[in-house]
């Protein structure tokens, strides 16, 4: 493992900024499995077949990340979605597991049958969860997804995460996502212990949108113990029925998950 501190927290450390609970771990030479040489690939966050399936190629990005408060910490772009790349992804990763899961994903997102079965849920739920990590890791935003977590995507889903779909029909872009963490509604009291502190500052949630589908990845280790607070159908853990598409809850806005609500024993 690298001891080469991401760049980005070395840039919020010029800005004087305060770095925020947040995974502290080197950079690795693949975010998503423990090879230590090789080539590295360029991972498209979102695949250029996705984007010229919805036409997406020339809708630009700015991405910014902001304070609790909403000030701007920092802001790039405009990129064009082509742009939108993870570097520290390695060749084996790239052109393995994760080329294989693209392909089960389209085959299950076009065309779509009327139903979501369990098997095309984990394939859903697993590309959703695959992709937050990519942008987490990627992203000018702080690290969320430990090692494990991370590595754990090889297999499926990692333990901990949940992902929730919605709909937002008529929206003006093809494409889009956006990340927070700490957004829990309604634990602050009086007398919380440290270790319950620490679990609310690490609920992060990751919510993104291809076409009409929106999809929030939250991740509350060891749980779930966390989903949005908006209405939302849950779809891993899957909850023993198939699911309409028709039926996803509709979503305003791609910022309504983010809010999460919260039970867990130490809360």
């Amino acid at each position: 493992m690298s001891d080469k501190e991401r760049g980005y927290d070395k840039y919020l450390k010029r800005k004087g900024a305060k770095l925020e609970s947040r995974i502290n771990e080197g950079v690795p030479f693949c975010w998503m499995c423990s090879a230590q040489s090789g080539n590295r690939a360029k991972e498209h966050i979102f695949p250029l077949w996705l984007q010229r399936e919805l036409g997406a190629e020339k809708e630009t990005w700015t991405p910014t990340h902001t304070s609790v408060f909403g000030d701007i910490l920092d802001s790039r772009g405009p990129h064009p979605t082509t742009a939108l790349l993870a570097g520290e992804i390695c060749e084996a990763c790239n052109g393995g597991w994760m080329n294989a899961l693209e392909g089960r994903f389209r085959k299950v997102m076009f065309p779509r049958c009327p139903t979501i079965s369990e098997a095309d849920g984990r394939v859903i739920a697993h590309w959703f969860a695959k992709t937050a990590i990519v942008i987490n890791s990627a992203q000018n935003y702080r690290l969320a997804f430990p090692r494990e977590a991370r590595h754990a995507a090889q297999q499926g889903v990692p333990p901990g995460v949940g992902v929730f779909l919605g709909q937002m029909p008529n929206a003006p872009h093809r494409l889009n996502f956006i990340q927070v963490q700490g957004n829990v509604f309604g634990f602050s009291r009086p007398g919380m212990g440290e270790m319950a502190q620490e679990l609310l500052k690490r609920a992060y949630c990751c919510v993104i949108r291809i076409d009409e589908v929106v999809a929030a990845v939250v991740y509350a280790p060891p749980g779930p113990w966390a989903w949005p607070l908006v209405e939302m159908t849950q779809l891993h853990p899957w909850r023993g029925e198939e699911i309409s598409w028709e039926s996803l809850p509709p979503i305003s806005d791609v910022t309504e998950p983010l809010m999460l609500y919260a039970e867990h024993p130490d809360l």
